[in-house]
């Protein structure tokens, strides 16, 4: 837990300096996740699932052409499996939830009024739960029963483009999460990774 601590203390020092030093635009930003799971050992039958993220997003430019956006985010991930069983398919969903803290830097290109962007970055996560749903039975999900990693630390690769709407700014990026940390925490040390597209 100290990492985290240290994590959120430079993330917040370095918001601050670049506050004072260039200019800065606070928003909300909301959307979809296409989460699913990569890595060695995930399962052959393990398709994607549909998630929300939801948060406050800041952009901190230094200059017209580069930026820091660092951003606060509620983020749906985890995966789907379905199984035949005496000729019929069986379903089980998991979600699991997370507070995630991309920290990223963005490189804009101006073209009129409109902003293309490029964005890459670390993007850290911390699990709150989920749920796991076969057929009509729902379960919670217990990161420490599972023995599931709580830290989700991946990298962050996005592109987009923003522009003036009335008073603000208005930014529309699909964006892909490579995690680099396994969700197993068991003695097993299986290779099992969250990814996704937003």
């Amino acid at each position: 837990m100290s990492i985290v601590k240290n994590i959120l203390f430079v993330f917040s020092l370095v918001c601050l300096v670049s506050t004072l030093q260039a200019q800065t635009s606070i928003g909300v930003k909301a959307g979809l996740n296409i989460a699913f799971l990569g890595g060695d050992d995930t399962p052959d039958d393990a398709k994607s699932v549909l998630g929300t993220q939801f948060g406050a997003v800041a952009e901190i430019r230094f200059s017209e052409l580069l930026a820091f956006q660092p951003e606060l985010l509620y983020i749906q991930k985890g995966s789907k499996e379905e199984f035949d069983f005496l000729g019929t398919t069986f379903t089980t969903e998991t979600r699991l939830n997370y507070f995630e803290v991309p920290l990223l830097l963005k490189l804009m290109f101006p073209i009129s009024d409109a902003h293309f962007y490029a964005t890459v970055g670390p993007s850290i996560g911390f699990g709150l739960g989920g749920k796991a749903k076969s057929g009509d039975n729902e379960t919670d999900i217990d990161f420490d029963d599972l023995e599931l990693n709580k830290t989700d630390v991946s990298l962050s690769l996005g592109v987009g483009i923003q522009f003036p709407a009335g008073p603000g700014i208005l930014m529309i990026d699909a964006r892909y999460l490579n995690g680099l940390t396994s969700l197993d925490d068991s003695s097993a040390d299986l290779k099992i990774m969250n990814r996704g597209i937003g």
